[in-house]
């Protein structure tokens, strides 16, 4: 009865949606705009950091799960350009591994007055130029697709099941 329960468990484990995803082996187009262009990048995504701008370096799938993007600083700086304008990070042409489309960008870690804006496969990060730190100053998470909402009548059977079991368990045990 145990491997019984122990393998419904696993079942409905596994086939629990994808929460996040990964761009790992995907070309992305990347910008960079702070009073002028910084340039546009075509870095692949892969293990460790994937490029640099200046003293900024950007990683396209961090996190144990690979799917934050982060921005460090080699050292610390009055900004990008040290003017206080808009700076733009663009990352688009986003195809994540399972191709699944883009649903949320999640701030992990806010900087200065961060805002997202995303479509299915790109994502916009805008904030005013401000002192940088040394170090991560900048993560934000990928999602892909979100965890759905559990429609009330098909959660009650499951539980009846449960109890049920339990029921059984405890039966057998006396």
């Amino acid at each position: 009865m145990r491997k019984l329960l122990a393998a419904l468990v696993a079942a409905q484990a596994l086939a629990l949606p994808v929460a996040a995803a990964t761009l790992d082996g995907d070309s992305v187009n990347l910008g960079l705009f702070a009073s002028f262009s910084w340039g546009d990048y075509t870095p692949t995504a892969g293990a460790g950091e994937d490029g640099n701008i200046s003293s900024q370096f950007y990683d396209l799938n961090a996190g144990p799960d690979g799917d934050l993007f982060t921005i460090r600083s080699e050292r610390s700086l009055c900004g990008i350009n040290c003017l206080g304008d808009t700076v733009v990070w663009t990352l688009a042409d986003l195809d994540f591994v399972g191709g699944l489309p883009l649903t949320d960008f999640v701030i992990v870690q806010n900087y200065s007055d961060a805002s997202v804006s995303f479509t299915d496969d790109s994502v916009t990060i805008s904030y005013t130029d401000a002192f940088i730190p040394t170090g991560i100053y900048f993560q934000g998470r990928f999602v892909t697709t979100p965890l759905p909402d559990v429609p009330l009548p098909a959660s009650l059977p499951l539980a009846l099941v449960g109890l049920a079991g339990l029921g059984i368990f405890r039966k057998k045990q006396r």
